[in-house]
């Protein structure tokens, strides 16, 4: 089977994810990489008569067929007759839950929640809404400019929490928002993730809580390896533990090539036996949030009560970031092993 990569676009009306995906499929198919799109499944909803008169009813819809499109197209993918794929989604299963009030009635409707959903794609790309001077309207784009900005801050409300989010700002121009958006894939394909990790004091959460930060706890277990560093995660969220694995190989201080997949308990329950004796579990309490259009991951152990770890993924080792001013670094430790993982699994802490 080929290698797929599901890679999701969203956004604010007239955000350009839809411009920006008929160029993705373009740039990205080559000789040994198919590629796929999964339309929005709203306009073929809205074409069977549906209206938005009941926003539970309609986005219900959309859910259903949004689901069995992507079911569809995963399978074609992955019986490509090439070494990867790689499919682009117009939207995601989560939007849905973005549109509706009674969110538990919606996930009762499709069987699964928003938590659920986040394990269809391995990372969403979210577009930030243009300026009001380049917002317009169509035929199937009713919002006004004040009712798209509602919509993007419901639909942070829905992602922020997922494993690999990345939020592109607007820019003066559609083709610099598009080469963030390929900068973005291209570090997803290459499968090198490139990190800073900052030691910081012991946050103020009273003072984090404008940024509704999502809270996951998270069990690390390392497993005995040759070569690089092997582990499992537990991942739990809203009542939903869900299961990686995961190989990296380091490749200088702060980028390592890694590789990543969602398992099933009984995988990850199997490849617990085969956990490093002289590593003990590493237990945190993981806090997303966005800040200035960055995604930010805050870890905190149970082994500290005095400092914590702020991590975030970059495109590139000199890439800038700009922190909340309710952060206090004690210091950068992408490059010092010290403060790993894998080597404070080790330690008597």
């Amino acid at each position: 089977m080929a290698k797929v990569f599901r890679i999701a676009l969203t956004g604010a009306p007239c955000s350009g994810k839809t411009s920006a995906i008929e160029r993705l499929a373009a740039d990205f198919y080559n000789e040994s990489r198919d590629v796929f799109i999964c339309t929005e499944a709203a306009y073929e909803v809205i074409a069977e008569g549906y209206s938005r008169d009941d926003y539970l009813v309609f986005e219900t819809e959309v859910a259903k067929k949004q689901i069995q499109n992507e079911d569809e197209l995963l399978k074609r993918a992955y019986n490509s007759e090439k070494q990867e794929a790689v499919i682009f989604y117009d939207r995601t299963v989560t939007d849905c839950f973005s549109y509706v009030d009674d969110r538990d009635a919606l996930a009762k409707s499709i069987g699964m929640g928003i938590v659920d959903s986040w394990s269809r794609y391995d990372a969403i790309i979210m577009l930030e809404a243009v300026e009001r001077s380049g917002y317009f309207c169509t035929s199937s784009r009713i919002e006004n400019y004040e009712t798209a900005l509602a919509c993007q801050d419901k639909l942070l409300d829905v992602m922020v929490g997922h494993p690999h989010l990345r939020y592109v700002k607007s820019n003066d121009s559609f083709d610099k928002k598009y080469a963030s958006v390929k900068a973005e894939i291209d570090s997803v394909l290459s499968g090198y993730e490139i990190e800073k990790k900052l030691l910081i004091e012991y946050p103020d959460f009273n003072k984090l809580a404008k940024y509704k930060p999502f809270k996951a706890k998270i069990s690390q277990t390392y497993l005995l390896c040759a070569v690089g560093s092997h582990r499992v995660r537990k991942r739990s969220a809203s009542g939903v533990d869900t299961y990686f694995e995961t190989l990296k190989i380091r490749v200088t201080g702060s980028c390592c090539e890694e590789t990543e997949s969602i398992i099933s308990k009984q995988r990850y329950d199997e490849l617990l036996k085969s956990a490093d004796p002289s590593k003990h579990t590493i237990n945190k309490d993981r806090y997303c949030f966005l800040f200035d259009g960055q995604y930010f991951e805050l870890d905190v152990f149970d082994f500290w009560n005095d400092r914590a770890f702020l991590e975030l993924e970059m495109k590139s080792e000199n890439h800038s970031f700009t922190l909340p001013p309710e952060i206090k670094v004690i210091k950068d430790v992408s490059n010092d092993y010290h403060y790993k993982n894998n080597y404070l699994a080790g330690l008597d802490l």
